[in-house]
């Protein structure tokens, strides 16, 4: 019981104070003013090398240091998670991978207080994709969509998207897809009026892949899903523009063989499973027809191509509806 008295007495002594000198107790409050925290802006990244990106923002009145977030953004399949304190307005980022999707918010902090994050800002870790724009600070430079083959010939091809509003222009690359021996590798920047573009010098009946992607200022938006299309071929008039229907049900024509390939002119043609005449073409890689010969069933003959140049072409021998084709080279 006397120490509850005592102790009661000291509590009733802090108490009294307290209320007999409240500038004491206004004087144990921290000094100075607290100062508001304006949430950084004018976010951007730069200097991707595919691993690191530098980023960096707007200097904040009053601020004395920053946190920052950096994380994978959307279509990225890879877990990524950094967090910093810096003193300074940029922050390099390390481990990516190259040619992902990443995202990083930054906030301000001037003493005791701190401001409210700021907008994700999305960027791309390759330089090829410098800067993929994002949801706030640097605004969105989108992926085209809407992407169609309009028109296809023998060696030619009108690729189309659909316009995306704010861009400068656009970049569009084309490449020898899977199975097309002929290489191809094209990239060509378009400007923002230009919703397609027409490559040409492609070779008949072989497979291109294409993709774009949208160029705005400085930034570039991701690479498109890739498309692909074939050239056709045909037989029928002067090139070929005709399908390939190698493996069709009704082939009349099972095997097609040519040797010596490649051949310094002449040309030895085999071809079995056939039940009517068959016709040769050569063509050449603008789609022009350079050599013709009729063959009779089965029959195994001789092509005289000693007066054709250097180079690669398309043997095609058409039975009925189906084509075989096979590239030869000739090289004296």
């Amino acid at each position: 019981m006397k120490t509850i008295i005592t102790t009661a007495f000291v509590l009733l002594i802090g108490i009294g104070q307290i209320f007999a000198n409240p500038t004491h107790v206004q004087s144990a409050k921290p000094s100075g003013t607290c100062v508001a925290c304006a949430t950084p802006s004018g976010l951007a990244a730069s200097n991707q090398t595919g691993t690191t990106a530098l980023l960096s923002w707007a200097a904040v009145a009053g601020a004395g240091s920053y946190n920052i977030e950096v994380e994978d953004a959307s279509g990225n399949p890879n877990n990524f998670a950094a967090v910093a304190t810096v003193s300074t307005t940029s922050y390099t980022v390390t481990g990516l991978l190259p040619n992902l999707s990443y995202k990083f918010k930054v906030r301000s902090r001037c003493g005791g207080s701190k401001s409210n994050w700021s907008a994700w800002f999305t960027f791309n870790s390759s330089a090829a994709g410098n800067g993929g724009g994002g949801n706030g600070g640097g605004g969105a430079c989108s992926t085209p969509g809407g992407m169609a083959q309009l028109a296809v010939t023998t060696t030619t091809a009108t690729l189309g998207w659909n316009a995306v509003p704010g861009v400068t222009g656009y970049r569009i690359n084309i490449e020898n897809a899977s199975g097309n021996p002929f290489p191809l590798n094209l990239t060509v920047n378009l400007p923002s009026s230009s919703t397609s573009h027409t490559v040409t010098g492609l070779v008949p009946g072989r497979a291109y892949k294409w993709k774009v992607r949208s160029l705005c200022g400085t930034q570039t938006s991701a690479w498109s899903a890739l498309k692909t299309f074939t050239t056709p071929l045909n037989l029928t008039g002067g090139g070929l523009d005709h399908d390939d229907f190698t493996g069709a049900a009704d082939l009349k024509l099972a095997e097609l063989t040519a040797y010596p390939n490649p051949t310094t002119g002449e040309l030895t043609v085999a071809f079995a499973g056939n039940d009517g005449p068959v016709e040769l073409k050569v063509v050449n890689l603008t789609g022009q027809t350079v050599f013709t010969q009729q063959a009779a069933a089965n029959e195994q003959m001789l092509l005289d191509l000693g007066t054709l140049p250097n180079g690669i072409y398309m043997l095609a021998a058409q039975n009925g509806s189906v084509v075989k084709t096979q590239k030869i080279s000739i090289n004296r």
